[in-house]
């Protein structure tokens, strides 16, 4: 009878154990336990936007690295097979890029950037439904860019507002005097 009441007891603080890993895990604490997978992105299976390592329902955080590197580039919490908790994109020095909140498979927020300034020769352009979209480091650019003459490095020729790789905001331009000769303004992409 000892080892019947051992057995039912062990079992419960196993259940209470789970159960509580499971209800910080729902709250978003992707921190709390060294217990949860980790593993690279590549190893999971997408089904239907559902995530499966090995035909079971994965929980815990994946990984991507950036291409022959240890340099972690984005970073995903899931649970129970869904996008649950955040996502995060890393610059290859490290700084977090953009992230998204998730909640049950659904994206609850917009996506957060950390806005950059850099100048426009570090972006690569696309082109998307006829629009010309900005990426730095393979994810959309959201942040200023700039541009100089190049006989005189002290003087912008444009500045250039980018969210989500669109021009998005003011694009002013300015003569070889640096003095401002033209303001744009975009939406998305779309001239106004």
């Amino acid at each position: 009878m000892r080892i019947f009441y051992i057995l039912v007891f062990s079992v419960f603080f196993a259940c209470t154990t789970e159960n509580e890993s499971d209800q910080k895990l729902l709250t978003g604490d992707f921190e709390f336990t060294n217990s949860l997978n980790v593993c690279h992105c590549d190893s999971l299976s997408l089904d239907n936007l559902v995530f499966y390592l090995n035909d079971s329902l994965f929980t815990g955080v994946c990984f991507r690295n950036y291409e022959n590197t240890i340099i972690k580039r984005e970073e995903k919490h899931i649970f129970n097979g869904q996008m649950h908790g955040l996502y995060t994109a890393f610059t290859p020095k490290g700084d977090t890029l953009l992230s998204k909140l998730y909640k049950k498979g659904n994206l609850i927020n917009p996506e957060v950037y950390n806005s950059f300034t850099c100048p426009c020769d570090s972006l690569t352009f696309i082109t998307e439904d006829r629009k010309r979209r900005a990426t730095r480091y393979n994810f959309y650019f959201t942040g200023k860019c700039y541009t100089y003459f190049s006989e005189n490095d002290t003087l912008k020729s444009t500045v250039e507002n980018y969210r989500s790789g669109y021009l998005n905001g003011k694009r002013i331009i300015y003569d070889n005097q640096g003095e401002k000769i033209r303001e744009e303004i975009y939406l998305n992409g779309i001239k106004r």
